[in-house]
């Protein structure tokens, strides 16, 4: 089990896999000295740790392979979020008693990573690409309160809430286009009220989260 020490690499990471093939997840929390028990239990029942040929192999043969990682939960030391994926068609082709089976899996793009999810995305020139959305759970509790303020008048914590948007959250295509139009509003209102420019991030500027290797190939981030 790969453990990651920061979630923008668990999430590069795990959107790679699901663009090999890996789209079906179960995603729970646990306590950071939980994780080598874990890990051992998944190299067991779903054989994690199996070298790239013996995958292969197993595809090859109709059987399903998993991949797995934990990554820390913002927020909360000593805790880890653990995302297990899975790489099959069906699972009817196994006993009925199959640890495969047992399992909990949910199409991965339905199922939320911390603040993070998987999601199908427009992008500026058009196209459409996977990448990595904030839930709308997490962006609605964002517009709540963003909304509070300016009820509040209160403009200059909103500045300083987008700042710590844009460094908190990892700007993949989808997050920054997230960001992007709900700074964008909020930099519109700010100059309207104040009738001063806005000192917060450009929302036409936001930092680019970069590229990522795929296949061994270095390949941009799906802006």
């Amino acid at each position: 089990m790969k453990i990651y020490e920061h979630q923008t690499e668990a999430l590069r990471s795990i959107l790679l896999m699901y663009t090999r093939g890996y789209r079906h997840a179960v995603v729970f929390e646990l306590r950071n000295d939980k994780l080598p028990l874990i890990a051992e239990k998944f190299a067991q029942n779903y054989g994690t740790n199996l070298p790239a040929w013996k995958r292969f192999e197993r595809k090859r043969k109709g059987l399903p392979n998993a991949w797995v990682c934990a990554m820390p939960k913002a927020g909360y030391p000593g805790l880890s979020i653990i995302v297990l994926l899975g790489s099959f068609e069906t699972l009817n082709n196994l006993a009925e008693e199959s640890v495969w089976r047992r399992e909990r899996w949910q199409p991965a793009e339905k199922v939320e990573i911390g603040d993070y999810r998987i999601a199908l995305d427009k992008r500026d020139r058009g196209d459409s690409a996977y990448t990595i959305k904030l839930t709308t759970r997490t962006l609605s509790g964002l517009e709540k309160y963003w909304r509070a303020l300016a009820t509040q008048c209160q403009f200059e914590m909103i500045v300083n809430e987008a700042r710590r948007a844009v460094q908190f959250y990892s700007l993949f295509g989808g997050v920054r286009r997230q960001l992007r139009r709900l700074i964008r509003s909020y930099k519109k209102l700010y100059e309207a009220r104040l009738k001063k420019p806005w000192p917060g991030p450009d929302p036409e500027l936001l930092p680019h989260l970069g590229s990522f290797r795929k296949a061994g190939k270095e390949v941009k981030d799906e802006t």
